[in-house]
């Protein structure tokens, strides 16, 4: 080869290397640095005329710190006042989502509420079936924490919730949710435990749940657990509070008509929840079943109260479309 050809093919390969590093440096420049998060937020925003943004540090590969986020459309609006997400680009490659910790703070969402529709024909009756859900790759979801929510329908009031945190863990069809907890001004709920999201969802979750209830002095109280699946939900629960007591419970949720069942014991508690003086009750046993075309039981127990003689108290109860009527009852009473 002569000389003259050498040196363009030198220099054709050394335009080639150039081109990759700088692309490579643009590349590297677009994943790890701030501006280059900037640039991919602009480049979103122009895609997407109803999202906005502004991103003030972090990087695309590590994680990014958003403010004034915001989604407007038609009759919806949510804005977010800051938000952040920490996680890890090169766990990708190795098939799995590794979030550290994504948060977000000053949630509003507004809605706007439509007009009343025109009652429609019932729909059939048709029990409903649940999509096999697995994921592509494992989802590591280290913290999650959002607070400061308002929720606005329309002219409605304001719902609030102080905070959501979770931490979770899934890979193909298998959830595992190490922690869940809401906490709205009056009540609380935490969850924990095991889901798989295929056939009817098995499951086997913790319930901790406390809400204030008007009239009461001390929050009511629910702890138990969730057992069997979506499709096949069993309930155990221990309440505390104003009322106490051991229910169990079966709901079968996509089944036409929902139909359930319903076992307590030992219940006590009383109305008004502060003082009982209307009525009150102690040792109560409840048997109740059926769906929403209507529900049967028995109960028996103490029950003492303004217009109702101290005694044991049994009974069946029937509840329908019609109204609900207490049949077969008897009591033993107490003190004359």
């Amino acid at each position: 080869m002569s000389g003259a050809p050498r040196r363009w093919a030198g220099r054709l390969a050394a335009g080639v290397l150039t081109l990759a590093a700088g692309g490579l440096m643009a590349l590297l420049g677009l994943l790890y640095t701030t501006p280059g998060a900037q640039l991919a937020a602009q480049a979103a925003q122009q895609a997407e005329p109803r999202l906005a943004l502004r991103v003030v540090d972090g990087s695309l590969a590590e994680g990014v710190e958003v403010r004034e986020v915001a989604w407007r459309a038609e009759g919806q609006e949510v804005t977010i006042e800051a938000a952040g997400l920490r996680w890890r680009l090169p766990e990708l490659l190795a098939g799995r989502l590794q979030v550290d910790a994504l948060y977000a703070e000053g949630v509003e969402a507004a809605l706007a509420g439509g007009e009343a529709a025109e009652p429609a024909e019932p729909a059939p009756r048709e029990a409903v079936a649940l999509p096999r859900i697995e994921l592509p790759l494992a989802v590591e979801l280290e913290a999650l924490r959002i607070e400061g929510i308002r929720i606005r329908s329309g002219e409605g009031a304001v719902q609030r919730i102080e905070r959501i945190e979770a931490g979770l863990r899934a890979e193909g069809t298998r959830w595992r949710l190490r922690r869940l907890r809401v906490e709205h001004p009056d009540a609380r709920l935490a969850l924990e435990g095991r889901l798989r999201t295929e056939g009817g969802y098995p499951l086997d979750l913790l319930v901790d749940a406390a809400a204030a209830l008007p009239g009461a002095e001390a929050d009511q109280r629910l702890e138990g657990r969730l057992l069997g699946s979506v499709a096949d939900l069993q309930a155990h629960a221990r309440l505390t509070g104003p009322v106490s007591g051991g229910v169990a419970a079966g709901l079968q949720p996509l089944e036409p008509g929902l139909p359930f069942r319903l076992e307590a014991t030992g219940l006590a508690g009383g109305w008004p929840l502060g003082t009982g003086r209307t009525v009150a009750a102690e040792g109560l046993a409840l048997t109740a079943g059926g769906d929403l075309d209507g529900v049967t039981g028995r109960f028996s127990g103490r029950v003492d109260g303004e217009h109702i003689p101290r005694g044991r108290w049994r009974g069946e109860l029937a509840v329908d479309g019609e109204g609900a009527v207490f049949e077969g009852r008897e009591g033993e009473l107490r003190g004359g």
